[in-house]
């Protein structure tokens, strides 16, 4: 396996993040079922050590403008947050449960939003936002049902409960009257709401030579900031402390880290032509890269590019001193970057010697991936370009540190086992686009407005599906080698039998397999549902799975419960096409694909692993090729960085 793709170190006291199967995989779930796994899952997150903590919702559409949603991907939000609201908690949690072959809903209480789980033929409700569980006096964790028809007794008088029991700065008495208050309907909660999976979000990327990811526990003043946030800190002043932060002790927060790409452009080095996107008429000599031409380069991080937000102007919120680039050479010299929406902005230029650095935070904000075009004039030479820029680390995703010797290990590779890095397309669904223009297909299809600024395709025939077409193509030169798919769609009238959605896939637009089949929930709230599948186009390497883990208690497994998986012969491929039939309204398609990766030699992985201690800063660099090792630490290890690194290679 080659290291340079999705590198990853895990320790032993924390969870592998890359996915949902990796982090059910460790040793902290492994292996458990039923009451023992839901148990495990609810001590960990709720730990003050190793686990989540409520902050305001994180939100990245300025970043993404075709996303009709804030930040509800659960190995996103563990990963580059660590902090999560408890609408986000009950995503997170519908979404690990249902990893693991449980079934799980989630629901509504007044001002409060949460998730179910069944397990040993019954419902419970353990609240990892709130830390609270309630046993009843048969012995079980209380269900949503229970605790709102009976809240005084089994919340208030109850011995049998989670220890602590809410959070720090909250009242037992008012989660008491808050399930007091929540009406409930043939045995359950009012407030079901519809699954709303998504688990589009993955850890891969790849670090080619020049380029250095580094991840901190340690703050450094960067963070994404979304514009409602300027609302939040007049209504919860008390709760706003210039950045986020937990309300209480331990006052956990958030941490930084940074990316850096500076390939060596000179013909003796391999850099360009290993890190290059695509290019065109450029040359190489021994200073650098010799025009007339151009050169493209992706910048992928799986991590939330940031700055310093400045909210003087609460009407706009604007970020600087979180990302750079920086190029020298000879013009006439031209270097663009693309911005949320794709086209290119031009930040820096020059007719004679350019030697400049320019920050452009504000452009990157809460992206996660750009694009850097520079173009070269006859007689250019440019001799070098830097990018770097600021990215949200969760401090909970980072491997632990205590006193004495610490176990680590370098994983890499994708959730198949392979060496890929991610390409996304979602479908414009705003106002302003023709949502016509881009599908391939459609029957018995009708575009309308939706809410706010965007649209919907609905059936032209309301008792007949609506069906859409697209076709996705891997950029060129390139294929896929396997690809998620999600879509959204309305839920069906409350008063009639559930209606159906279906998605299928084609690799050559006339034969289509089948890649998910729901039924679309009914429920009173009528909101957006998702429906979603995985197709993989190549044999994954030995010893990875395809499916996740299944853990599930005593009751039966749902095949529902888990995000489809396709399989379709040996070989990546160039285009996939998409069909979605559903009964009611569709509100958006994305597609998530992974390009295999090109052949070339393998690239190590170097890791610097920094922290202090009581005996002073620390520095441990891992010998060439390890993949396991030990970092001796001394008392109360803290501020633990990771540096992964690979060199520039020389021909």
């Amino acid at each position: 396996m080659d290291q340079s793709y999705s590198p990853r170190i895990v320790g032993t006291l924390r969870p592998d993040f890359h996915s949902l199967k990796t982090l059910l995989s460790s040793p902290h779930f492994a292996g458990k079922t039923g009451e023992d796994l839901v148990l495990a899952i609810y001590n960990h997150f709720t730990s003050t050590v190793d686990g989540t903590y409520h902050f305001w919702p994180s939100d990245e559409r300025a970043g993404h403008p075709r996303i009709r949603r804030s930040v509800t991907d659960p190995i996103k939000l563990a990963n580059a947050y660590g902090w999560m609201i408890c609408g986000q908690v009950s995503h997170f949690l519908h979404a690990l449960y249902r990893a693991a072959g449980l079934r799980a809903r989630m629901y509504g209480v007044p001002g409060h939003a949460l998730c179910e789980v069944f397990y040993d033929g019954r419902w419970h409700v353990l609240d990892v936002d709130m830390w609270t569980w309630f046993r009843t006096p048969a012995g079980h964790i209380a269900s949503p049902y229970e605790l709102a028809s009976n809240a005084r007794a089994l919340i208030l008088d109850n011995t049998n409960k989670s220890n602590p029991c809410n959070l720090p700065d909250r009242s037992l008495e008012d989660y008491a009257n808050m399930y007091d208050k929540t009406e409930t309907v043939d045995g359950h909660v009012k407030g079901i709401r519809p699954d709303w999976r998504v688990t589009a979000h993955n850890m891969d990327f790849h670090l080619r030579p020049g380029e250095t990811l580094m991840r901190s526990q340690k703050p450094q003043g960067r963070f994404p900031m979304p514009q409602n946030w300027t609302e939040f800190k007049q209504k919860f002043a008390r709760e706003w402390k210039r950045h986020p932060r937990e309300r209480y002790e331990p006052f956990r927060t958030y941490g930084n880290g940074k990316w850096t790409y500076q390939p060596k452009l000179g013909a003796a080095y391999a850099d360009f032509e290993l890190g290059v996107w695509q290019y065109s008429g450029v040359t190489q000599d021994e200073s650098g890269l010799v025009g007339a031409g151009q050169a493209t380069f992706r910048v992928q991080s799986p991590y939330p590019f940031c700055g310093v937000p400045d909210w003087s102007d609460d009407a706009r919120i604007v970020r600087n001193d979180g990302a750079w680039l920086s190029a020298a050479g000879s013009g006439p010299i031209k270097v663009q970057v693309t911005d949320a929406e794709g086209a290119w902005q031009t930040v820096l230029a020059a007719d004679g010697r350019l030697d400049d650095r320019v920050d452009m935070t504000d452009l990157l904000d809460s992206r996660y991936e750009c694009f850097v075009r520079l173009e070269l004039g006859a007689g250019a030479r440019l001799e070098r370009f830097r990018f770097e820029g600021y990215v949200m680390t969760a401090p909970l995703t980072i491997p632990r540190l205590v006193e004495g010797d610490n176990a680590m290990e370098l994983r890499s590779g994708d959730k198949h086992g392979l060496t890929t890095v991610p390409w996304s397309d979602a479908i414009d669904f705003r106002s302003s686009a023709d949502l016509a223009a881009r599908w391939e297909r459609a029957d018995n299809a009708r575009v309308e407005p939706h809410k706010d600024d965007w649209q919907k395709i609905s059936p032209e025939k309301p008792d007949s599906p609506v069906s859409v077409t697209y076709r996705f193509d891997a950029p060129p030169g390139r294929r896929f080698a396997w690809a998620y798919v999600l879509a959204i769609v309305g839920e069906g009238p409350t008063d009639q039998p559930p209606r159906k959605a279906m998605l299928e896939y084609s690799l050559d637009g006339k034969r289509f397999k089948p890649l998910a089949e729901i039924d679309i929930s009914n429920t009173e709230i009528q909101w957006d549902t998702t429906i979603d599948g995985e197709v993989v186009f190549v044999e994954s390497v030995a010893g990875a799975s395809a499916q996740p883990v299944a853990a599930t208690g005593r009751e039966p497994v749902e095949r529902a419960c888990l995000v489809p998986v396709a399989r379709a012969g040996a070989e990546p491929v160039e285009r996939v096409w998409v069909r979605l039939t559903s009964a009611t309204p569709i509100g958006g398609v994305e597609f998530y694909g992974h390009l295999a990766a090109a052949e070339h030699a393998s690239l190590p992985v170097q890791v610097t692993h920094r922290w202090r201690d009581d005996e002073d800063q620390r520095e441990f660099t891992t010998p060439p090729g390890a993949t396991r090792y030990t970092i001796t630490c001394g008392a109360n290890p803290r501020e633990h960085t990771i540096e992964m690194r690979v060199g520039s290679v020389q021909r």
